[in-house]
């Protein structure tokens, strides 16, 4: 009774939940890792034809590409496996988006190792604040990526532009999955961060820096860098895009001024950079945008503060930042409390 108390009260369900997708996942798993002993198998057997040499090069060749083909068809198995496992989990223990196993395996294997490639921070940022006295007060980054969207008024504006991926794959069903994706982004970022005016913080807070929720910049048709490219963050994941392939990212400009803007994964398997407070016709190839680091587009992030997506924010600057930011901490009053009293 207890059991099942503690973990009803952390983790929302009973502990015969709990238990129940575990001995599933299970067995999923255990499939898997046959899956990938066997492909490990064909991958020798591949490559004890290749050593063997030019004696049978035709015969060899031909083995190969069956092979080949066998691993292809495994590693199939494995993404559809991985999605099955992924669609059981509870919401908050699933690894990817819903849609991102509709990516080839090949593409997922790259966005794994960009979630990866970068050690995850926790980043927060005094973005808002509260009261006449307007006292500022930290948000994870990622807030600001889920507000609105549930907002049904959003959700009528991605419709409205067909923007969502339905819309272009019934347009279109010849397009890949992931074409459908660079498309729907290019469309729901023109009917919303393009729609609303650019317009300073300070003008419309009072304040010099003050990042808007989705919500309010579809309420309020005005917003600045970070608000247009929170507002397309927010409008992509309602069209289906897969989170992977979407990013915020804050930072220095190759001109030299902070800024805020959207990154994007696109189909040629290049990361593209839509900018936030530039407007581009909706059918404009996502594509044919500038890539990231291009320093001939002065717009273009050189030096990040923080990336971020809706599940994992990054510093970008690697292990020494990590340890920047923990000996900053160790100069706040608590932890000199606490080094004081030994804890």
């Amino acid at each position: 009774m207890g059991d099942n108390f503690l973990e009803k009260l952390f983790c929302g369900r009973p502990i015969s939940a709990r238990d129940a997708y575990i001995s599933a996942n299970n067995v999923l798993n255990q499939e898997i890792t046959g899956l990938r002993t066997d492909i490990l198998s064909l991958e020798k057997e591949k490559q004890a034809l290749i050593q063997a040499g030019n004696e049978t090069q035709q015969q060899n060749l031909t083995q190969i590409d069956n092979l080949n083909k066998q691993i292809s068809d495994l590693n199939a198995q494995i993404s559809m496996l991985n999605a099955q496992l992924n669609q059981q989990l509870p919401s908050d223990l699933q690894t990817h988006s819903a849609n991102f196993y509709k990516l080839p395996q090949a593409t997922q294997t790259l966005l794994d190792a960009y979630m990866n490639k970068y050690p995850e921070a926790f980043v927060t940022y005094g973005g808002r604040y509260w009261g006449s006295n307007k006292n500022r007060y930290n948000l994870d980054v990622k807030a600001w990526l889920l507000e609105g969207q549930n907002d049904w008024e959003i959700v009528s504006k991605v419709k409205a532009a067909k923007g969502r991926i339905s819309d272009v794959l019934a347009e279109n069903s010849g397009l890949t999955f992931h074409q459908a994706c660079d498309i729907a982004f290019m469309r729901v970022s023109h009917a919303l961060g393009d729609s609303i005016n650019y317009q300073y913080d300070n003008m419309s807070w009072g304040e010099n820096e003050f990042w808007q929720f989705a919500s309010e910049s579809r309420v309020m048709a005005i917003g600045d860098c970070e608000d247009k490219s929170v507002y397309n963050f927010v409008g992509a994941r309602i069209a289906g895009i897969p989170y992977e392939l979407l990013r915020i990212t804050a930072g220095m400009t190759f001109g030299g001024e902070g800024h805020a803007t959207n990154f994007v994964f696109g189909s040629d398997l290049k990361w593209h950079h839509r900018n936030s407070t530039s407007n581009y016709a909706a059918d404009k190839s996502l594509t044919s945008l500038p890539l990231t680091g291009d320093s001939s587009e002065m717009l273009n992030i050189q030096h990040p503060w923080f990336s971020a997506t809706e599940t994992k924010t990054f510093n970008w600057f690697g292990t020494e930042a990590a340890k920047q930011e923990a000996m900053k901490l160790q100069t706040q009053p608590f932890f000199k409390f606490l080094d004081m009293i030994k804890i």
